[in-house]
């Protein structure tokens, strides 16, 4: 057995004033990791504000689209609704050139037989009453009532040989704004003995109009060229007694046709279409002419809510694709962000810990102890602990002997010291330990005397014949404060004075620093 500690006397070292290089330290690493934290957070944020930003704009080319399909599919439904209700007229001019044809037959407009297939044709539904007019502008109804109507333009127009529409009008029977289609009636010379003429009520005319289009939630206007309204079923412009394109004109206008290209489509019969906001609400506008001579425009306006109803599941969908994948994106950023904290902490840790024996290194032991020296209240003892001959353990068995040593040294110092005290790695084979809460030197000197007891009896499976033993150097932490430099420098000189008095033994500096 070769006992190393007292093979080759060394002579006493110059410890004293012996300082640790600074180096970067623990703070300096984890002020550096923050740094890459926040710039990770930052890269993140910018990534996801990037990708919210995108939505957003697909999402406002959606709505874009979203408004020219519902656009497209409203005049669409005008102008199919335009080719019905020129078929409704035709059809209706159709069963009053019948009667015409039927009473110009008679010896009289009003005789009991035409006056009673006009109740037939009034009880259809058709018409809420049948007129039978004199040349002389006299007309009766099927129902009896008599006036006055040579004034009307209706009257002159048919009269003069032709089947007309006349604007909006004041019943004279009952004061109810009323249309009229008329034809003349003929004898089988050609000549004109009377006009027929079918009432129309403007409410009824309306709501045959669109009635299967949004639920019936939208309003249709019939309305002459010069902006007159003929027939609608919306409450704000019947409330309203503004012009049709005044009406227009005070709204906000989003998109299409401005209001004087209104006025220029309606004096042309050109169709065409605009969306506004009116009283925080937007409200889609189609017009169409109506198909008859008399230059009638066909309108139809929709909330925008309504119209777009039927895309309302596009935006759900893509809020919930856009969701989900926002979703995905922040997780797989979360768990790559996950990831490289946690290989920069394991960086961390290896920049804090002495590669052989995972005890602190000199940077971390050095940061670790001056944290705790800057807590209210500390009190503790630093060792400097030395192997004795560790040269001639490298020089006789080799580096790897010398490593193994090492590791076992530290494993001897975990087992015994505390989990809460800092044990550290400081040079080849120099440990530093800061026993923490020790207020009483006899409780740092049995740890000294036990620790060069359990060196003594420290051996290697791999290497029996080595014996070991340590030197300790002590110094009490004084309550006042004190630098790391300062105790470190006491320590090292009660280490050397361990050495100096044989190894293998433990020395104290002196109580006040």
């Amino acid at each position: 057995m070769v006992y190393l500690s007292c093979c080759i006397r060394l002579p006493p070292r110059r410890r004293a004033g012996r300082k640790l290089p600074h180096g970067e330290g623990a703070n300096g690493i984890k002020g550096n990791e923050a740094g890459h934290t926040l710039r990770y957070l930052f890269a993140l944020v910018l990534f996801l504000a990037y990708l919210a930003v995108c939505m957003g704009l697909f999402i406002l080319y959606e709505k874009n689209s979203v408004n020219v399909h519902t656009l497209r599919t409203l005049r669409s439904n005008v102008q199919q609704q335009c080719e019905q209700f020129t078929g409704i007229i035709d059809t209706q001019f159709s069963v009053l050139e019948s009667l015409a044809e039927v009473s110009s037959a008679q010896e009289s407009l009003t005789d009991p037989a035409n006056l009673a297939i006009a109740d037939a044709i009034v009880s259809g539904g058709d018409f809420t009453r049948i007129l039978f007019v004199e040349p002389s502008g006299t007309a009766r109804t099927n129902d009896g009532t008599v006036a006055k109507v040579n004034h009307r333009s209706y009257f002159t127009t048919a009269i003069d040989g032709n089947r007309t529409v006349s604007d909006p009008l004041s019943s004279a029977v009952d004061d109810r704004g009323i249309v009229v289609l008329a034809v003349p009636a003929k004898s089988g010379d050609g000549t004109v003995t009377g006009v027929i003429g079918g009432v129309y009520d403007i409410d009824a005319l309306s709501k045959f109009l669109f009635s299967g289009l949004y639920n019936g939630s939208g309003d249709p206007l019939l309305i002459t060229s010069d902006g007159t309204l003929v027939s609608t079923t919306s409450s704000a412009l019947l409330a309203s007694s503004e012009n049709f394109f005044d009406y227009c004109a005070s709204m906000e206008l989003l998109g299409g046709a401005a209001p004087d290209q209104v006025r220029q489509d309606f004096a042309s019969g050109a169709g065409g279409y605009f969306f506004a906001r009116k009283d925080t609400q937007v409200q889609y506008m189609v017009y169409q002419s109506a198909g008859l001579d008399n230059g009638w425009m066909m309108c139809y306006t929709v909330s925008g809510q309504e119209a777009s109803a039927d895309y309302d599941f596009i935006f759900q969908d893509v809020l919930c694709l856009g969701v989900a994948v926002l979703l995905g994106i922040l997780l797989l950023l979360l768990f790559f962000f996950h990831h490289t904290l946690r290989e920069r902490r394991r960086l961390l840790r290896q920049a804090q810990t002495d590669p052989l024996t995972g005890l602190h290194n000199r940077a971390s032991t050095r940061e670790c102890v001056n944290s705790w020296l800057a807590t209210p209240r500390r009190q503790g003892a630093l060792l400097m602990l030395d192997l004795d001959n560790f040269k001639e353990i490298n020089d006789v068995w080799g580096h790897q002997a010398g490593d193994a040593i090492l590791i076992r040294t530290a494993e001897l110092l975990r087992n015994h010291f505390r989990q809460s005290d800092i044990i550290g790695r400081i040079g080849g084979d120099e440990f530093m330990i800061l026993m923490k809460d020790v207020g009483a030197p006899p409780v740092v000197e049995a740890h000294m005397r036990r620790l060069c007891e359990e060196f003594r009896l420290l051996t290697d499976v791999n290497y029996p014949q080595i014996s070991l033993s340590c030197s300790v150097g002590a110094v009490m932490v004084p309550i006042r404060s004190v630098t790391f430099e300062a105790l470190y420098d006491y320590a090292d000189r009660a280490l050397y004075q361990a050495k100096h008095d044989g190894k293998n033994g433990w020395s104290f500096a002196p109580e006040e620093l």
